[in-house]
C-alpha cells in the first residue's frame, strides 16, 4: 500500500509537469483517457484470441493428431496448455478490471484504482510471465523423450532449433505488447492525475 501511494505521488507530480492545465480542457483530457482505455480493451482481447487460438491447437495436437503415452510427455502437454490457460485467466480479469475504470470518476480514490490496476498489469508482465513462459518451454522439452523415439535427429535438432527462433520472435513481439501498453496506461494515469487537479 505504500509503494502504490508512492508510485501515485510520483506519477501525479509527473503529470502535473508533462500535461499544462491551462491548456487542455476536462473534455478534451476524457475524450484522449476514453481512446486510451479502448486501445488497452483492444490489446487485452487480441492477446485472450491468439492465446485461445493456440490452446486450441495444442489441445487437438496433443489429444486428437498425436497421443502421447509416457508420463513426461503427459505432463509436458498438460503444462504447456495449462501455462496458456493461466495467462488467458489472467488477461481476462485484466480486461475486467480495465472495463471499471470510470474516466468521469474525477476522486483521488479513482486515481488509485488506476495506479493499483497498473501495479497489477506490472506484476502479470513480470515475474508472472517469466513463470508462464519458463514452464512452457519445460512442458516443452518434456516431449523431447518420447518424440525421439519416432523422429529422426535431424528434424529433432532442426525442431528445437526453430522452436529456439520461435521462441526469440514470440519474445520480441510480447517485449514490444507489454511496452505500449504500459505506457498507455502510464498516459492514462497522468490524463486521470490532471483532470483529478480540476
Amino acid at each position: 500500500m505504500e509503494n502504490e501511494m508512492d508510485d501515485l505521488k510520483n506519477i501525479w507530480q509527473q503529470a502535473k509537469q508533462s500535461i499544462p492545465l491551462t491548456k487542455t480542457s476536462s473534455q478534451e483530457l476524457i475524450t484522449s483517457a476514453e481512446s486510451k482505455i479502448k486501445k488497452i480493451m483492444q490489446q487485452h482481447y487480441g492477446t485472450i484470441g491468439v492465446l485461445s487460438a493456440t490452446v486450441a491447437v495444442l489441445i487437438f495436437y496433443f489429444y486428437y493428431l498425436v497421443s502421447f503415452k509416457e508420463i513426461m510427455s503427459l505432463i509436458g502437454s498438460n503444462l504447456m496448455i495449462g501455462s496458456l490457460i493461466v495467462r488467458i485467466v489472467l488477461e481476462i480479469f485484466s480486461a475486467i478490471r480495465s472495463k471499471a475504470i470510470s474516466i468521469s470518476d474525477t476522486t483521488t480514490h479513482s486515481l488509485q484504482a488506476l495506479i493499483a490496476f497498473h501495479n497489477f498489469r506490472k506484476k502479470i508482465h513480470g515475474r508472472i510471465t517469466l513463470i508462464i513462459i519458463a514452464s512452457y518451454i519445460i512442458g516443452f522439452y518434456s516431449l523431447t523423450p518420447e518424440m525421439a523415439k519416432y523422429i529422426d535427429f535431424k528434424w529433432m535438432i532442426l525442431m528445437h532449433f526453430s522452436a529456439i527462433i520461435g521462441a526469440f520472435i514470440v519474445y520480441k513481439i510480447i517485449k514490444h505488447s507489454i511496452s505500449t501498453e504500459m505506457k498507455e496506461i502510464e498516459n492514462l494515469v497522468e490524463i486521470r492525475s490532471n483532470l483529478v487537479e480540476q
